[in-house]
């Protein structure tokens, strides 16, 4: 269970542009997996973390992260969509999209956007894993000892849930509508630095 905790965590957390964050054939789940057995072996801060999370996945927001090597990561969500834009020095930007059940990528290298639709799996179960990844990754937690708090990250009040895995301490820190706002695992981190709730159908215009 660990391992793959902290690989998700991990790549979250330094915004690495990665094709699939789940790959095929590993054994991810998520909370809709869990059976009573394991929901009532969970202690009480995993299972505060389970409903969160859950939660989370009903929200529209418009959040804004920082990465710990100076990747900046944007998401927009409205009804089920989300488009997610990853930049940074020295890389090339992204753009990940999942609208409408349609599914697109792009890519910008210095002399503007270019995409191109995405068949067969969707975007949104790899390059826009946050909410869902935190989800997945929670299913994992039976067993393990959560340690809760309250805190406050870019002016929104948060429940941050501590624990260890592999000897490597992680966090996850959600708002109380369950939306990610900071997730660490070892040195690496992602942290929100602005949430919204302004996101309407125009913001998830491809570029021309």
């Amino acid at each position: 269970m660990s391992r793959q905790l902290l690989a998700a965590l991990a790549a979250l957390a330094v915004v690495v542009a990665v094709i699939v964050l789940w790959p095929e054939g590993s054994d991810e789940r998520d909370v809709a997996d869990l059976s009573v057995e394991d929901l009532a072996n969970l202690d009480l801060g995993a299972r505060e973390l389970v409903s969160l999370a859950v939660r989370g996945k009903n929200q529209d927001f418009h959040a804004r992260y920082a990465g710990t090597d100076g990747r900046q990561i944007e998401v927009w969500v409205l009804a089920g969509d989300v488009r997610q834009v990853v930049e940074g020095d020295d890389i090339v930007a992204t753009l990940s999209q999942e609208r409408g059940g349609e599914s697109t990528r792009c890519t910008d290298e210095g002399d503007g956007w270019t995409c191109e639709p995405v068949t067969g799996e969707s975007v949104a179960a790899n390059d826009l894993g946050l909410q869902d990844a935190v989800e997945q990754f929670t299913a994992d937690l039976v067993g393990i000892t959560v340690d809760t708090s309250d805190d406050e990250i870019a002016s929104v009040p948060v429940r941050c849930f501590r624990f260890t895995t592999d000897e490597v301490p992680a966090e996850i820190c959600l708002s109380l509508d369950g939306v990610v706002a900071r997730l660490v695992a070892g040195e690496d981190s992602l942290e929100l630095i602005e949430l919204d709730d302004e996101v309407d159908e125009g913001d998830f215009a491809l570029p021309a």
